[in-house]
């Protein structure tokens, strides 16, 4: 049990700096931004812009991001969506502090990478991340400290290793929901694609294999 809530990122000394999850190795600002930017285009959403669920036909498979023209700046938002480090049991739970509520499983349309201690999320078509769907009334006033957590400066996005962005899920009973969302902004390649999209089993399978 105790090797598998190391592997899990829980948190067994709060007092201890990181919290038990490793800063990833630097980067630099000029290795981020020297990254390819027409991936980039293609993968993100775009500075000051939503990602919205659009459906083009019934069932939630022909659901897929389109943006839509909304400044960031505009929009107020009490749900977070958390799909690595961020969720029940993981490391960084506590940054959403007791009052956040659960309000329960969600998923969203992107691709999941493994980079070691925790993951990143790509929005693009090619499948479904799955997560957790968090309501939290006082989410404005802890969005500083989660943005440092998550290595996001949003006076420096090209600098930033992920960027906060916001996005529609898709609940267990098929509604959508507008939420905030961390999404991987670095160079690519830097780790394999996870093809379950769910960070939580692909730990629980690394735990296991290794004993």
């Amino acid at each position: 049990m105790a090797e598998a809530a190391r592997d899990l990122g829980v948190d067994r000394n709060p007092g201890g700096g990181g919290g038990g999850l490793a800063r990833p190795p630097a980067l630099g600002a000029a290795a981020l931004r020297g990254a390819d930017l027409k991936r980039e285009s293609r993968l993100r959403d775009g500075v000051g812009q939503r990602v919205f669920l659009e459906d083009r036909g019934p069932g939630l498979d022909a659901v897929r991001p389109r943006p839509a023209l909304e400044p960031l700046t505009a929009i107020t938002l009490d749900h977070l969506f958390a799909y690595g480090t961020l969720m029940a049991g993981f490391v960084r739970r506590p940054l959403l502090g007791p009052a956040a509520l659960l309000v329960g499983p969600a998923r969203i349309r992107g691709s999941l990478y493994d980079f070691g201690e925790y993951p990143g999320l790509v929005l693009d078509d090619g499948g479904w991340v799955v997560g957790e769907l968090y309501r939290l009334t006082d989410l404005v006033a802890r969005l500083p400290a989660l943005d440092r957590a998550e290595w996001y400066d949003p006076a420096d996005e090209a600098g930033s290793l992920y960027v906060r962005r916001a996005a529609s899920v898709a609940l267990a009973d098929g509604a959508a929901r507008d939420v905030w969302v961390y999404v991987y902004n670095g160079p690519p390649g830097r780790g394999p694609r996870i093809p379950s999209g769910d960070w939580r089993a692909q730990v629980l399978a690394r735990s296991a294999v290794s004993g």
